[in-house]
């Protein structure tokens, strides 16, 4: 089907052949025990993960804020969002806020 498209469309040399990535996951093929001859493909998500991770990183860098290094919980325990008197977010907070979501 390759060799089709390129006639008409330029394809670069490295397109071709098995895919090795898809929409940020990784793609890859297992085989599992007993099953000889069955290949079976795979999708991974750690590189995906650590950008993403990276990517909120920097963000908060520009802030001079930084992610906690463990948490036992989303918030903290005595969380009380009734009197979270926190300023509301300006349209770039909310564009990266819709951003994060996203990603999840």
């Amino acid at each position: 089907m390759l060799d089709k498209l390129d006639q008409h469309f330029l394809l670069k040399p490295e397109s071709r052949g098995r895919p090795k990535i898809y929409l940020g996951a990784e793609i890859g093929t297992h085989i599992f025990e007993g099953e000889s001859g069955k290949t079976y493909w795979t999708m991974g998500s750690q590189t995906y993960v650590r950008e993403s991770v990276q990517n909120v990183e920097a963000h908060l860098a520009k802030q001079h804020r930084e992610l906690k290094s463990e948490v036992s919980s989303p918030l903290p325990i005595n969380y009380a969002p009734e009197l979270d008197a926190s300023p509301l977010c300006d349209d770039n907070d909310v564009a990266e806020c819709h951003s994060r979501i996203g990603v999840l």
